[in-house]
């Protein structure tokens, strides 16, 4: 359940439909009144329209013309493509020379197994 709360709206358009009489006495006296029975357009901003008619006012039709807005998002996305497996990196470990076992520090091809 939602309120909207505006001001009174002012009608652009007025016709007066037909007249009605009231009925009345005063100080024993009987009394006319003419009332008018009119038809009221009320249009504000192209958001609305209403129509109205009577004494004891009646809503005829009521249009509301809400404002939308449409937006578009686009997101680019990249697809993982292959791992890489061959690359040039640096190693470091052991190496088996004429003199024994040595560290080792070396650049080279290699064929990376597992990849993370």
């Amino acid at each position: 359940l939602d309120t909207i709360r505006d001001t009174v709206p002012v009608p652009k358009y007025v016709h007066i439909v037909r007249y009605d009489t009231i009925h009345d006495t005063a100080d024993g006296k009987p009394i006319h009144l003419p009332i008018p029975i009119g038809r009221y357009l009320f249009t504000d901003d192209s958001t609305y329209r209403m129509e109205v008619e009577g004494y004891n006012v009646q809503a005829n039709s009521i249009e509301v013309y809400p404002r939308t807005v449409t937006q578009t998002v686009i997101q680019r996305v990249g697809v993982p493509g292959k791992p890489k497996r061959w690359g040039i990196g640096v190693s470091a470990g052991a190496a088996l020379t004429p003199e024994g076992v040595k560290p080792y520090l070396g650049v080279g091809v290699q064929y990376n197994l597992i990849v993370f």
